[in-house]
């Protein structure tokens, strides 16, 4: 909407003079009710479009994550090896964290997700680096946490308890450091009540994952083939 010094508005076609002013301010004052509730229905359709970008990646992140504990398992089952494991899933970090942002970055010259803040300062890339120590640690401890469950439950049994209680214990986590020491200068008011009984909701969950974990199905046994065949038609007995 343009404004010069309270006394125009021209807009989608609509004038007001200053006698304009001075005898209808009712009218002014309800044109430009009209306009902001129309920008802000404008501005609400656009968010709408964002949040179903957001929900198609939110949807991607938790298909990948999902599937990570299995596959880390049958990647160890197959190798052999835990650490041989890690190793090509830091492989597949290279190819994934690397290589394609450094194609977008250094060979197309465009990055789709630059700010106007975009830089490349020492204490910034450490703070990147500082991020995905702890996603490499994470996934390290998957490994271990995924070795040792088998090695104690089973390999039935292990992997089914591991990412249940990694998944629900990095939420609550993930939102204590977003309010304290990773809010970036940001203040918060005190949580409410909900907020702790979502907590123990979570903690609860995870109590009772591993109470209740699954129980590998047990088939019924076949019937043991009789030991001797029975008499040939053919044959009388003598």
């Amino acid at each position: 909407m343009t404004r010069i010094s309270g006394l125009l508005l021209a807009d989608r076609g609509l004038v007001y003079t200053a006698s304009d002013v001075k005898l209808l301010p009712a009218k002014v004052s309800l044109v430009e009710n009209c306009l902001a509730d129309e920008d802000s229905r404008e501005s609400e359709g656009s968010v709408m479009n964002i949040k179903w970008t957001v929900f198609a990646f939110v949807a991607g992140a938790a298909l990948s994550w999902g599937v990570y504990v299995p596959l880390v398992h049958d990647a160890t089952a197959k190798l052999g090896s835990n650490l041989r494991a890690f190793l090509m899933v830091g492989v597949a970090y290279f190819l994934v964290a690397v290589l394609v942002p450094g194609i977008f970055l250094f060979v197309l010259k465009n990055d789709p997700t630059a700010k106007a803040s975009a830089n490349w300062s020492s204490m910034a890339m450490f703070s990147g680096l500082l991020a995905g120590i702890a996603g490499a640690a994470g996934a390290l401890c998957v490994i271990f946490a995924t070795r040792d469950a088998v090695s104690t439950l089973g390999p039935i049994y292990g992997p089914l308890m591991v990412a249940p209680l990694v998944f629900a214990g990095a939420p609550i986590i993930n939102t204590i450091a977003s309010i304290t020491v990773l809010a970036h200068g940001k203040k918060f008011e005190m949580p409410g009540m909900w907020f702790y009984v979502g907590l123990a909701m979570a903690a609860g969950g995870m109590a009772m994952v591993m109470v209740n974990k699954p129980k590998e199905a047990t088939t019924a046994p076949t019937p043991a083939a009789n030991a001797t065949s029975p008499a040939d038609p053919g044959k009388t007995p003598g």
